[in-house]
């Protein structure tokens, strides 16, 4: 740094006259330089812009991996991806110029999908002209300055996709999430600013014209000591409470539950070790599962549009001490009492899952 001298070498003042006048002199007497005292200041001069910042962040926006209902006939539209943008560490309000998001489907994306929209404080952008033949796209949004991230708050960007409507049955319970990273946001302050930030990924989503949607209500699991002659242990008591709410049929999910590919069994579970979040293969599991309400001579029936509720229950008897937890990996149905199901659709990333719990073996 440089050392500076400073000092005051007049006095701009208006009198009652409204002039402006300059005085340098001070009873008849110019100030010499060799009389200013010599107190220090410190001082840091800074660029331009030096302070702008914005931050790419998760958002608790994003939707939960769920199963999107689509129409045979009709497009639809739907929420897919969200993320934040935060300026809450920058000096000076942040303007963006284009945002890049990444799109994954497990088809041909023009398969599946019209177009793309991102929707960023109340205002809606197009995606630019994309490749949609393969089963990735890249996706830009021209935002040209049209959304400002002020200095201090955060924004949210919302991904809509434009369904085709989905005639064509092999395309059933296909999937689609997306993702971004700071090297996609192209922004500015009072120059360009680096963006700060990782990847961030969205879940994952199914896409049917028939089938079910199912969420937790509630979930426990308790110790319960072994009292086989052989072993001297405890088993995990697990018990799932959830719901199932059917869409495009009516859908009927056999009687029983399995730990392994059975289409004779309304839900298909995993045990997983916590420790390594791997499925657990060892071990005797005794399941039961059972609805809210009256069942038909073969399944559980969820008429079109309603909500039954469902509890699975599990005990487990592992053969090495650990901590486990139960998940709910599939629901399996058919649109008839026939006992055996048409239809599996894979429920494992939609968080139905147990508490964790310590046992010995």
């Amino acid at each position: 740094g440089a050392d500076w001298d400073i000092a005051a070498t007049g006095l701009r003042f208006v009198d009652a006259d409204d002039v402006t006048s300059t005085e340098t002199t001070f009873s008849g007497l110019q100030v010499p330089a060799s009389s200013y005292s010599a107190d220090n200041a410190e001082f840091t001069i800074e660029e331009a812009g030096e302070g702008d910042d914005l931050d790419l962040e998760s958002s608790d926006e994003d939707p939960e991996s769920t199963t999107i209902a689509l129409d045979e006939d009709d497009n639809t539209e739907a929420e897919i991806f969200a993320f934040d943008l935060s300026a809450e560490d920058s000096d000076g309000d942040i303007e963006l110029n284009e945002v890049d998001v990444e799109v994954f489907v497990s088809n041909a994306v023009d398969n599946l999908v019209n177009d793309f929209r991102l929707e960023i404080d109340g205002q809606s952008f197009d995606a630019e002209s994309y490749v949609g033949t393969g089963s990735s796209t890249v996706l830009t949004f021209d935002i040209d300055g049209d959304v400002t991230v002020a200095a201090d708050e955060v924004v949210t960007a919302v991904l809509f996709a434009d369904f085709e409507n989905m005639d064509n049955a092999a395309f059933e319970g296909k999937t689609i999430f997306a993702t971004t990273s700071a090297l996609g946001i192209d922004a500015e302050g009072v120059e360009d600013v680096t963006v700060d930030g990782t990847n961030v990924t969205g879940e994952t989503h199914s896409l049917r014209t028939e089938g079910v949607t199912v969420e937790l209500v509630d979930d426990s699991v308790v110790p319960d000591e072994n009292d086989d002659a052989s072993t001297a242990d405890d088993e995990a008591v697990f018990t799932l409470e959830f719901t199932v709410t059917s869409f495009g049929d009516d859908v009927y999910l056999p009687f029983g539950a399995s730990s392994s590919t059975d289409l004779a069994s309304g839900v298909e579970f995993s045990i997983i070790n916590t420790n390594t979040n791997a499925v657990v293969t060892t071990g005797v599991t005794i399941q039961s599962l059972d609805m809210d309400g009256d069942a038909e001579t073969n399944s559980f029936r969820v008429s079109d549009g309603d909500e039954e509720t469902f509890t699975l229950e599990v005990r487990y008897n592992p053969t090495v001490a650990g901590s486990y937890k139960l998940r709910l990996d599939d629901i399996n149905f058919a649109t008839t009492d026939v006992g055996t199901a048409t239809q599996t659709q894979d429920v494992s990333d939609e968080d139905i899952d147990s508490s964790q719990i310590s046992i010995s073996a």
